[in-house]
This record gives C-alpha cells, sequence and structure tokens, in this order.
C-alpha cells in the first residue's frame, strides 16, 4: 500500500516523489517507459531549473551533459526570417542520461520505481 502515486519519471515527477518521500511518505513511482529512455524534446536547462535540480538531487554530473556543456541562450527566428535572441546561461543535457539520473536518486531515496508501467484511468 502507497500514500502517494506519483506518474511519470521526468524532473517533475522525479522532484515530487523525492519530496514526498522525505517528509515521510510512502511513494510510488510510475513511468510507461523503460529507463533510460528515448525523449523527443530539449535538452537545455535554463540557471533556474539548474539551482532548483541541485539543491535537491546535488551537483548535475558530467556525464549527463552534451558538448558543448554550456549554452548561452537561443536564438528563434520566425516566418519572416526575423531573429528574436533569448540570452539566459544553460546547460545542455541528454535528456535520457539527466532523467535515468534523476531516478537513480530517487530510488536512492527510498521511493519504489516501476518502468514500463501503465497508468489507467477507469
Amino acid at each position: 500500500m502507497y500514500d502517494v502515486i506519483v506518474i511519470g519519471a521526468g524532473p517533475a515527477g522525479c522532484m515530487a516523489a523525492k519530496r514526498l518521500a522525505r517528509t515521510g511518505y510512502k511513494v510510488l513511482l510510475v513511468e510507461k517507459m523503460q529507463v533510460p529512455r528515448e525523449k523527443s524534446c530539449s535538452g537545455i536547462l535554463i540557471e533556474r531549473s539548474i539551482d532548483l535540480v541541485e539543491n535537491e538531487f546535488g551537483k548535475i554530473p558530467d556525464t549527463v551533459l552534451c558538448s558543448p556543456s554550456v549554452t548561452k541562450g537561443i536564438i528563434i527566428y520566425n516566418e519572416e526570417n526575423l531573429s528574436f535572441k533569448f540570452e539566459s546561461k544553460g546547460l545542455n543535457i541528454w535528456r535520457s542520461a539527466f532523467d535515468h539520473w534523476l531516478t537513480l536518486q530517487v530510488i536512492d531515496n527510498g521511493v519504489e520505481f516501476r518502468p514500463s508501467t501503465l497508468a489507467l484511468s477507469l
């Protein structure tokens, strides 16, 4: 029996599971994919995200970083080929490795983890 079931082993799910376990809840974290898993989304952490992750999980390991590991921002082009610069320091990460690292941290903090598990609504 669990006090809380968290669905999804991405950064938000891992953060929620870890914080709940730290406060004494018995937590199950489920993920529909096997971990590590491929992610189709971006792998950029902005400074605020880096601070949140490192405050909760410790220093982000080099093993999850892409090359180049540091980003200085992004440039977006619209349909008229006008560019918009958004300067912001951050880290380029491999999401599959990053999420796997987060999951291992959660397991080390007493959360039960079940990969390849679907959550269905009845």
